[in-house]
């Protein structure tokens, strides 16, 4: 029986940059986006003060009507607000002609969730004792509060799933193929904390000033370090078939995932090596399986981090099947939005879908070699989760039936 065809026909998200799709597609040109300082963070012996964080660029409370919601925590806030975005960019909403609600789900990724809220209620726990606890926070510090409310605010019916450190993405495509659901609200978020950055920072994994300052520069020679950032990215995955009965705008088609566990770094970041083999099995894999040649890769979304071990080993496996990269465009979502993990997948595949859409890679202009390109109708979006799982996936401008 033939695989379901799956598209992505709108996207969403909520961060540092905002959430104005013209306004990131600025920023993938300029290709780099300088962080600010951490002010949560006080300790000068950590080394690294920079972050992509959100308070006082956007507060999402000045985009949410519903006075219920402004009583959440901002994780659930902030996951809300991008979820929209998504919906209304794919012509999705609850008044639309012919809407089954109990057909449409909801999958979501996060890594650390609702840390913000989940501390402040300790803090109650612990200063004022259990009975004068605000049992508001406590419910908003499960990792599922954000999915269930994007379900409750946009009524959706569907499959309604939270994930730790995996793919939201490959999990909503195989839910997809089986017909659970004609169309899924695909997810990533995360949320900065203090607690975090300093475990972050105290493994010797962040970026530092070298004179260059802090900075997220995948595959550049002064990167030194990961830059973290927050927020939340949405794509609307659904079924070739549902997407064309409703005369959907469709992005790109999802040809493929592939996820694989590298050797060395499901243990640690650290233990990145010359000998890993996860982003070369994931890239052959997906290519092999689908009988996409290697040139007929436009570009690539990177999961380069800033971080060494990582960039080397994933610059290794395309210098390896890609053989001559001069000609490979690459788009790097971390030097835009840092290292968002539970969100990377979902913002590298936006990042993706707007060279796509625009039909050319700026590629990356604080490299000798910038890596841009005038074509962008395939490519191959990688990500690496904590936990040690490597994905590839596989878009395609879309091709007729």
């Amino acid at each position: 029986m033939d695989k379901k065809r799956l598209v992505i026909t709108g996207l969403g998200f909520f961060s540092y940059q905002g959430f104005e799709k013209d306004t990131l597609w600025e920023e993938i040109e300029a290709s780099n986006v300088e962080p600010q300082n951490y002010e949560k963070v006080e300790d000068k012996e950590l080394g690294s003060f920079k972050a992509y964080e959100m308070a006082g660029h956007f507060d999402p409370n000045d985009y949410i009507e519903n006075r219920k919601l402004k009583r959440l925590a901002d994780f659930s806030k902030i996951l809300c607000v991008a979820s929209k975005n998504a919906l209304t960019d794919a012509g999705i909403s609850k008044d639309m002609e012919g809407y089954q609600p109990e057909k449409i789900g909801s999958i979501v990724n996060t890594v650390h969730g609702p840390m913000n809220v989940t501390f402040d209620y300790l803090d109650d726990l612990l200063t004022t004792g259990p009975a004068t606890a605000r049992p508001i926070l406590f419910q908003q510090t499960v990792n599922n509060v954000a999915c269930g409310q994007v379900a409750i605010e946009n009524q959706l019916k569907g499959v309604s799933s939270t994930i730790i450190g995996a793919s939201s993405l490959e999990y909503a495509a195989n839910l997809l193929r089986k017909g659970t659901a004609d169309a899924i609200l695909v997810a990533g978020h995360e949320e900065l904390h203090p607690y975090i950055f300093a475990a972050y920072a105290s493994k010797n994994m962040l970026a530092t000033d070298k004179g260059a300052g802090e900075r997220s520069i995948p595959y550049a020679k002064e990167a030194n370090g990961l830059v973290l950032g927050e927020g939340a990215g949405v794509l609307i995955l659904e079924t070739y078939e549902s997407a064309t009965r409703r005369n959907a705008h469709i992005y790109a088609e999802l040809v493929d995932e592939i996820a694989v566990t590298d050797e060395n770094y499901c243990k640690t970041y650290d233990e990145f090596k010359d000998n890993s083999t996860g982003f070369y099995r994931a890239m052959n894999t997906v290519l092999s399986k689908n009988q996409v040649a290697p040139e007929q890769v436009d570009f690539i979304s990177i999961a380069g981090n800033s971080y060494k071990a990582t960039d080397a080993t994933e610059q290794a496996a395309i210098e390896r099947i890609f053989k001559d990269t001069s000609r490979m465009g690459y788009v790097a979502s971390k030097a835009i939005f840092g290292e968002t993990l539970g969100a990377s997948e979902v913002l590298a595949v936006i990042s993706a879908l707007l060279c796509m859409e625009h039909g050319k890679v700026p590629g990356l202009s604080y490299l000798e070699e910038k890596h841009s390109a005038d074509k962008a109708d395939c490519c191959i979006v990688n990500s690496l989760f904590t936990g040690g799982n490597i994905n590839s996936v596989l878009l395609k401008k879309v091709q007729e039936a």
